[in-house]
């Protein structure tokens, strides 16, 4: 498993972008559309999808946590620890193939961003936690 700060290279990233960005509207043959990712967005769900932050019980702890499955769980991550950010992480991550725009959702709202930010918080006090045990 890759560690989770190869993921947290992506913090400036998910900083800056806007959805134009990150995804483009796409016809299929129908005339219905869709949205096409761009490849960095793109790599970072797979550097997710390999790390050792994804949860795949992810419902199973949002519902331990009593965090509602909707778009209110992002506001969860301020507060929440590393078992919690990472479910929320993975349901973010996953539920774009059961719910299509929660990616997009994501990115407009900084929700990535501010889970790279929390992760990034989270690891520094774990850091500093080991350090002052020595």
């Amino acid at each position: 498993m890759k560690k989770e700060s190869e993921i947290l290279r992506f913090r400036e990233y998910f900083r800056k972008i806007d959805r134009k960005s990150v995804y483009k509207w796409q016809k299929d043959d129908v005339g219905r559309l869709y949205p096409i990712y761009s490849l960095y967005f793109t790599e970072f769900i797979d550097r997710v999808c390999s790390s050792d932050s994804i949860d795949y019980h992810y419902i199973d702890t949002l519902k331990k946590y009593n965090v509602p499955l909707n778009f209110e769980i992002s506001d969860y991550i301020e507060k929440s620890n590393e078992e919690l950010l990472n479910a929320i992480l993975s349901y973010f991550v996953f539920q774009e193939y059961s719910q299509e725009g929660i990616w997009r959702f994501a990115v407009e709202f900084k929700v990535f961003y501010k889970i790279l930010l929390r992760m990034t918080e989270l690891h520094k006090k774990n850091e500093l936690h080991k350090s002052s045990s020595y």
